[in-house]
């Protein structure tokens, strides 16, 4: 709720990925791209309650975040059964940079399919438990979200039920006949975007350029770089862990017949962090993939917490949970202070951020300059995101995303801080429907200063086309 709070009081201007929402729910669509639908589902579902703004982007984002605190918990009392190691995993979360700083700062897609992640493992350890025809059906199911969330969630799922095939205790509930019902759960709800991936190869591609696949720079030079950025992704990830995980060898109960359960568990998750390992340093020797980031591995790994407390044993030290409790308040506030600091003392820090740009003033100055748009021809993400909300009842296309059909007058606009004139990617967007744009005619340009900077200015270039009618945005 105070991070919520804060995300309304700071700033009314967007992030990247919340721009991008801003025009990707415009349609419900089966795909969008290179990401699979379920976040914009959610969010065009939120939208229709609390119309289109920050706060119905906060809301999702930070009841996900929520929920993936709520499931760690739920997860480990199922493994565990015990109420506070449960809490000593959840509290562990705080130890991760990706989930309490980049998550809260500026993910979506990612935070979703982190949630589904964990809820997978939780809804696997009932499995394994009760193996119920129900239970099989709502792991398929949850499996199938997982699908439509982020197409990273079937590395973790592939590498996941391999450790489970992996330990004797859980073979055979996989390798049951009622594994039928899983499979069809996971085609009930994941059916509709398999038929569309189908037909739609060129879209899902688009953003490959992000994965920094390299065929040019020979055969070492790529693969090489690809595997330093693995390891370094996943000690970035798990080190901040790397105590708890020897305080927890040290001072853990050995695996005996009571723990069976628990050591079963373990031999899971160390083998599912080699198999996630072990599939990405394919991707990067096989492929020449090298843009591994930390944040790849919130969903693929962030059951780590799930492994200190079976590494434990059943039952954490009240100390332990108290130390770790204090240390788990301290970020928190820590957080709470630095996620608004960094836009309310960027002029004294000097580094802005994007809650710094100034859009609504920017759509002040086009409104006094007497614009008034149908649709959005934006120059990115996040000038045509951050503008369509500053224009209710806008519709806008942008280059990097699928496009959407615009209402006349269509303001092509794009960021002329640095560059003056409109972005070539741009142009052949607005081209089709415009055959001698930009021609001759010169832009026209606004400029205001950065949300609580005073030497700092944006400045927007832009045109206004059309009279009437509908702009049928194309890519070439």
């Amino acid at each position: 709720m105070l991070q919520l709070t804060l995300r309304l009081l700071v700033s009314d201007s967007l992030q990247l990925d919340e721009a991008e929402q801003i025009i990707l729910s415009q349609e419900l669509r089966w795909g969008y791209g290179s990401q699979p639908p379920l976040y914009t589902w959610l969010q065009a579902g939120v939208f229709t309650l609390t119309g289109k703004g920050v706060l119905g982007l906060s809301l999702v984002k930070n009841l996900l975040l929520f929920s993936i605190f709520a499931l760690t918990w739920l997860a480990a009392k199922e493994i565990t059964g015990s109420g506070r190691s449960a809490a000593f995993a959840t509290l562990a979360l705080v130890l991760l940079p990706e989930l309490v700083w980049e998550a809260q700062r500026d993910l979506t897609h990612s935070v979703l399919v982190t949630a589904l992640s964990i809820a997978t493992t939780w809804q696997a350890a009932r499995l394994m438990r009760r193996a119920a025809s129900r239970e099989y059906l709502v792991f398929g199911l949850v499996a199938g979200l997982g699908m439509l969330s982020k197409y990273n969630y079937l590395l973790f799922l592939g590498a996941f039920l391999g450790a489970c095939l992996a330990v004797d205790d859980f073979r055979t509930r996989l390798l049951h006949r009622r594994m039928g019902w899983a499979a069809g759960g996971f085609l009930l709800v994941s059916g509709g975007h398999l038929l569309w991936m189908a037909t739609h190869g060129a879209a899902l591609g688009s953003q490959v350029d992000s994965l920094g696949m390299n065929w040019i720079e020979g055969f070492w030079a790529p693969r090489f770089k690809g595997v330093g950025r693995v390891a370094s992704a996943v000690l970035l990830f798990l080190g901040p862990l790397l105590p708890l995980f020897l305080i927890a060898r040290r001072q853990g109960s050995n695996p005996g017949s009571t723990d069976a359960w628990c050591a079963a568990w373990r031999k899971v998750f160390l083998r599912t962090i080699v198999y996630v390992v072990a599939i990405c340093l394919v991707l990067a020797l096989g492929f020449k993939v090298s843009g591994f980031k930390p944040r790849w591995m919130l969903p693929m790994l962030s059951f780590a917490p799930l492994l200190l407390v079976v590494i434990w044993g059943r039952e954490v030290s009240r100390r332990a949970l108290r130390n770790l409790a204090g240390f788990a308040m301290l970020v928190a506030v820590l957080i709470l202070v630095l996620l608004p600091g960094r836009t309310y003392f960027a002029q004294q820090l000097g580094k802005f951020n994007r809650l710094n740009y100034p859009f609504a003033e920017l759509a002040g100055e086009l409104k006094t300059a007497g614009v008034f748009v149908g649709g959005i021809a934006g120059g990115d993400r996040l000038t045509g995101g951050n503008l369509a909300l500053q224009f209710p009842g806008s519709r806008v296309t942008v280059p990097e995303l699928a496009p959407f059909a615009l209402p006349e007058p269509v303001l092509v606009v794009w960021d002329a801080t640095r560059h003056p004139e409109p972005p070539a990617d741009l142009i052949r967007l607005v081209q089709p429907h415009f055959p001698d744009f930009p021609g001759n005619a010169r832009p026209d340009y606004v400029e205001a200063l950065l949300k609580f900077g005073q030497f700092r200015s944006m400045r927007l270039g832009y045109y206004l086309l059309g009279q009437g009618g509908t702009f049928e945005a194309s890519k070439r």
